[in-house]
């Protein structure tokens, strides 16, 4: 059972739970099609809008492999941790409420982004897991379960109607630590049995080595960078640096994006586009992604949207459920 199936059944429970003070009412036949129409409501919600997102957007595949783990990397001006909370969304949107995002910058970029309360997730969840503040020798074990998981996960006021994202990561007010990488090296396989994509925000290439270990253990990466030609140059020099650290082509696990600026002429959308030996592909300029508040599907423009569902596309290719892809090495 996934995260996202675990909160519809909490939800389907609740709901029947209303049965059991029928139990002697003339009329329970009736308190007992509403209870079912109750409960059932949230699995038919989901299922039409999945449907009907998969419809309009022809190009998105079915069911990802559970755990497909993408990982986005930007250049310091490149706007990483929104491509990343964006392609987050998508998912979500089109593949269910389990997708799982992670937070493993310095700057809590991605949170800002996601996240709809404050207080992180990253403390409750890594000692819960057994993983962070364990005592050396210890068992590790996990004393969590799914609903457990998914309520501290859920950052947001609304734990059962909700399409977000679940968020691991912490709130950088709150001066808990950063997610190392023997955390997360732990975490995301764990979690990453229930979600059936993980996307994450690596730091800063230059910030901490955690990044390359993320990398690593990356299904797909996405490099983002500026669409000007020092971004260009930024981008050509990274593909390589990532292939080396995947051990598998770049030209079949990396997609570049490519991000506006105000900088950026018209000659800048010339320059590059075809010379990175990678998918390369433009975002708009989309005022809603200005500042650093949290986003919502919904809110982005049409145009951003349709970029942001071919950008995913491209990246989930061959991690379909039957895609028969094998797994990288750790």
């Amino acid at each position: 059972m996934s995260l996202g199936e675990s909160i519809r059944d909490a939800g389907r429970s609740a709901a029947m739970s209303v049965l059991a003070g029928f139990d002697r009412w003339p009329l329970r036949s009736m308190a007992r099609s509403v209870a079912e129409s109750a409960a059932s409501v949230l699995d038919s919600r989901h299922a039409v809008r999945l449907r009907s997102g998969r419809r309009r957007y022809a190009e998105l595949p079915g069911r990802l492999r559970a755990g497909s783990s993408i990982v986005v990397v930007g250049s310091p001006s490149g706007g990483r941790y929104t491509v990343a909370a964006m392609v987050a969304l998508a998912l979500a949107r089109f593949h269910g409420p389990n997708v799982l995002a992670v937070d493993v910058g310095e700057d809590g970029g991605l949170y800002r982004r996601l996240a709809a309360r404050a207080d992180g997730s990253a403390d409750p969840v890594l000692a819960g897991l057994g993983i962070r503040g364990a005592a050396p020798g210890g068992s590790g074990r996990s004393t969590t379960g799914q609903r457990w998981l998914r309520q501290h996960l859920a950052l947001t006021d609304d734990v059962l109607l909700t399409d977000d994202v679940l968020l691991l990561a912490r709130d950088p007010a709150s001066g808990e630590p950063a997610i190392r990488a023997e955390e997360y090296l732990a975490a995301v396989p764990v979690l990453g049995r229930y979600a059936s994509a993980v996307v994450t925000d690596a730091p800063r290439l230059s910030e901490d080595s955690i990044a390359a270990t993320v990398i690593g253990t990356a299904d797909r990466v996405i490099l983002v960078g500026p669409d000007d030609e020092a971004g260009h140059a930024w981008l050509e020099a990274c593909v390589p640096w990532v292939e080396s650290i995947l051990r598998r082509p770049a030209a079949t696990a990396v997609v570049a994006a490519l991000v506006p600026t105000p900088a950026s002429s018209p000659d800048d959308r010339h320059v590059g586009a075809g010379d990175l030996g990678v998918v390369s592909l433009r975002l708009p300029d989309d005022p809603v992604l200005h500042g650093s508040r949290p986003l919502r599907w919904q809110r982005l423009a049409p145009r951003t949207r349709r970029a942001v569902v071919a950008l995913v596309a491209a990246v989930v290719r061959g991690l379909e459920a039957d895609g028969g892809e094998s797994q990288p090495s750790s």
